[in-house]
């Protein structure tokens, strides 16, 4: 991944962030312990290329920009679908997709995990020979190790709770006067992929036949969860 120098497998290691791709760039570590500095060989690499199939990206800054260093985590549209992160300057100097025996991937929304450790997605894939499947992705900086999860039902967006479990925007259908209407619900999903509802746009708004949803996106069509 562009800007991410792992360390030696097995071992300790550091990252370097946000360096741009195919940048030339050395690294070293320096440790100091009590009085004495300690500093490794100097390391050179240089940070790859992100996918082809990536458009370019403009960024416009408006007032003083964005803080906190200036990144843009997001996702783009394409095929497949990629997670990433921008810079100040519109370059990728992150990315990961889902691409092994699937036909497609479409990921909805990428954060940052609570704790800042580890990058998180909601995908919808589907795999090769058929069929339809949520996921939501968590891997480290560097893609040492990618962990999927099933989110049956989950659409959208996704948010982390600090007790562990995920809250996800998920449909909700119902059957109204013979017509399956798509609502939303939002559903918590423990570690250990229970799923219990706390709400449901049913509850607290009323469906009108006589105003019926644009074809496709569904009665309520969430988007966002805060």
């Amino acid at each position: 991944r562009a800007g991410a120098v792992p360390g030696q497998e097995g071992g300790d290691g550091g990252l370097v962030w946000g360096v741009k791709p195919g940048t030339e760039l050395q690294v070293r570590a320096v440790v100091e312990v009590g009085d004495v500095r300690h500093t490794s060989e100097t390391l050179t690499v240089t940070t790859g290329y992100p996918p082809n199939h990536l458009p370019e990206a403009e960024v416009t800054l408006f007032g003083d920009g964005p803080s906190a260093g200036g990144y843009l985590i997001t996702s783009v549209i394409t095929e497949p679908s990629v997670a990433v992160v921008l810079d100040r300057d519109g370059d990728y100097v992150w990315w990961h997709t889902l691409e092994d025996e699937l036909d497609s991937v479409l990921i909805s929304r990428a954060r940052l995990s609570l704790d800042g450790r580890t990058m998180m997605y909601l995908a919808s894939t589907t795999p090769t020979g058929g069929g339809t499947s949520q996921v939501l992705v968590r891997l480290p900086y560097n893609g040492a190790e990618v962990i999927v999860t099933e989110v049956p039902g989950a659409h959208h967006d996704f948010a982390e709770r600090e007790d562990g479990k995920l809250a996800l925007i998920a449909l909700d259908g119902r059957d109204v006067e013979g017509e399956l209407i798509q609502g939303d619900q939002i559903i918590e999903q423990d570690p250990m992929g229970t799923q219990t509802t706390i709400w449901s746009a049913w509850d607290h708004l009323e469906y009108d036949p006589d105003e019926p949803a644009p074809v496709g996106t569904g009665w309520t069509h969430a988007n966002a969860l805060d």
